[in-house]
């Protein structure tokens, strides 16, 4: 059938974008990377591939985070995140998730790194130690007030906590400027 064709080269357009999207970043030409990136997010948000634009995101997230644009890489995790219920595609939700773990880690932001192994500890026995040698490390460090809030609430909601870490982390950064706005984007 013509529209399935028609799906397919759209699909194939924006893998192949989102690949020399990927090759520009890893070379450091930001601002082709960038445009790549945008036309490879149109063509999927036609077809209304959401595995697509999850990955979509992430790769932006991925390049964002490569070239310490962490505020920005945050944003796209979450877009990559929300675009689809993680049980559609569990796997790009883990990818994109550890994505924002490892931007959540380069902000210094211990709570958000703490709900991202969280979750992830569901599935991977490495981001469960982490968490525990985090959760461990930090008690006595800070005040116990404080670290039994802290385990309170990433035991009750950990996706509730990183959420609140993303907007946190956004909220304290409000001079960013931003090419390509994932809030814009779901």
């Amino acid at each position: 059938m013509v529209i399935f064709d028609d799906i397919e080269e759209q699909v194939g357009k924006s893998n192949a974008l989102n690949l020399l999207a990927r090759l520009d970043s890893q070379a450091g030409d930001n601002k082709s990377a960038e445009l790549r990136f945008a036309t490879a997010h149109d063509l999927l948000e036609e077809i209304d591939d959401r595995v697509g634009l999850r990955a979509n995101w992430g790769y932006l997230g991925e390049h964002y985070n490569r070239h310490d644009q962490l505020i920005l890489a945050l944003k796209a995790y979450q877009a990559s995140l929300e675009v689809l219920p993680r049980v559609a595609d569990d796997r790009g939700y883990q990818i994109s998730l550890r994505g924002q773990c490892d931007a959540f880690a380069k902000v210094n932001n211990i709570a958000g790194i703490l709900a991202c192994l969280l979750i992830l500890s569901e599935e991977d026995e490495a981001a469960a130690t982490d968490y525990s040698r985090i959760m461990d490390s930090l008690e006595g460090r800070i005040s116990q007030e404080q670290f039994d809030e802290l385990k309170k609430g990433l035991s009750e909601n950990p996706d509730e906590v990183r959420l609140a870490m993303v907007q946190n982390v956004l909220a304290q950064d409000s001079e960013t400027t931003d090419t390509r706005n994932p809030d814009n984007e779901t």
